[in-house]
Order: structure tokens, then C-alpha cells, then sequence
């Protein structure tokens, strides 16, 4: 059976949990009603962002689209500030 529309009943949230979790798992949102009243909202996660080494940023720089000019200066310029206010990393093998 089909959900009509965003908003259903908590009582039929209840009694199709495992339908709409499939369809939140998809994407759709739902808002939870308790008497015609939105109390919650099912909505699907957030993924979780990957992390990426510094010594892995160039690699990965390299593989998004080029910049149009003046995107680029102001990368540079942001890029040159960062490398100003955070110290290079230190080897502690090399001490």
C-alpha cells in the first residue's frame, strides 16, 4: 500500500513501520500527526562526511573541476591564509 501523502497518523506510522522505513531509506520524509497535529518529522540521516588526510588533499583536489579565475585566486588566497595560521605538521620520526 502506498502512503498518500508526507503526513501520516502515529498510529499508522506504527502499524507500517517497516514500509516507512524503506520509503525514508529511499529518501521521503513523513510527518507524524496525533490529532491532525505534526509532532515529528521522519526524515532520512545525514551520511556521515569521510574524513581525508592532508597528505591525501592534493589527490583529492585534483580530481574536482577547474575553478574559473577569479574562484581560483580567492582559493589560493584562502589556501595561502591556512598555511599561514596552522603550523606544518612535525615528524616525529625526523627528531
Amino acid at each position: 500500500m502506498a502512503f498518500s501523502h508526507s503526513h501520516i497518523s502515529a498510529a499508522e506510522a506504527g502499524r507500517r513501520w517497516p514500509e516507512l522505513l524503506k520509503k525514508v531509506h529511499q529518501g521521503e520524509t513523513f510527518e507524524i500527526t496525533e490529532n491532525e497535529k505534526v509532532f515529528a518529522k521522519l526524515v532520512p540521516a545525514i551520511e556521515e562526511k569521510k574524513s581525508i588526510k592532508v597528505s591525501e588533499l592534493s589527490a583529492f583536489l585534483r580530481t574536482l573541476p577547474p575553478l574559473d579565475p577569479d574562484d581560483r585566486d580567492d582559493f589560493i588566497k584562502d589556501l595561502q591564509a591556512i598555511r599561514k595560521a596552522v603550523p606544518p605538521e612535525r615528524n616525529k620520526w625526523e627528531d
